[in-house]
């Protein structure tokens, strides 16, 4: 295996600093202590989120280099994908959880979840394309193997759900890899600068902090019935 750079290096401390495996709601979920409640409506507010957060990959896309593009549009395409489109994949994991996936989709989310996306959204808009990319693919989609893997054998073994109810879990677990792996390879070919690297690293950082904290409400709102 090619050495990892620096520059990757320094970007993920910045992610391991806070990484969402190690947060109070996924430890509860790996030991499976988390309800099915609280299951549920982590995959309600990521179904918000994912189903808003389509337009940022066009935006980068709107100020960025071809092989920026080419990511983006393939980033797309596969959480798009018509035979397997990932926002059904959310729905039908809610469902065996006995939620509702069609009050899921007349719904809107929590505040937080809305906070999130739109601030991923305006990065994507109003700053270089670096910033979006470091904060969407980095600060977030890099999370999503791990944190999905420490969850896995609780889903399977502990709650019983089928390979079928949690397809979106295994699924994500290896398409964010390569997701986050050409992340990575397009903010390392294109930021030659320190000031540029110190941007990314700013962006990922702030992003990491961001996901925590929708995580948290998650956690606070659906779990400890803290917020309403």
């Amino acid at each position: 295996m090619e050495a990892k750079s620096a520059f990757r290096l320094e970007l993920e401390e910045v992610v391991q600093g806070r990484f969402l495996a190690k947060h109070p709601m996924y430890v509860a979920w790996s030991r499976g202590e988390l309800s099915r409640q609280c299951m549920a409506g982590s995959m309600i507010e990521n179904y918000h989120y994912v189903t808003r957060i389509y337009s940022a990959f066009f935006l980068i896309a709107a100020h960025a280099p071809p092989d920026v593009i080419e990511m983006e549009i393939e980033n797309y395409h596969d959480e798009m994908n018509p035979e397997k489109p990932h926002p059904e994949l959310f729905l039908r994991f809610i469902k065996a959880c006995g939620g509702d996936p069609e009050a899921v989709k007349r719904g809107r989310g929590l505040p937080s979840t809305e906070f999130w996306t739109e601030w991923l959204i305006d990065l994507a808009r109003d700053e270089p394309w670096q910033a979006a990319v470091a904060a969407i693919h980095i600060g977030s989609e890099f999370q999503a193997p791990g944190t999905i893997k420490s969850i896995l054998p609780a889903l399977r073994e502990i709650y019983k759900f089928s390979e079928h109810d949690v397809e979106h879990f295994w699924l994500h677990a290896e398409v964010d890899v390569h997701h986050s792996g050409t992340a990575f390879e397009v903010l390392e070919r294109h930021c030659r600068t320190r000031e540029q690297k110190d941007m990314v690293k700013h962006y990922v950082a702030e992003s990491v902090r961001r996901r925590w904290f929708f995580i948290d409400c998650i956690h606070l709102h659906y779990e400890k019935k803290l917020l309403s």
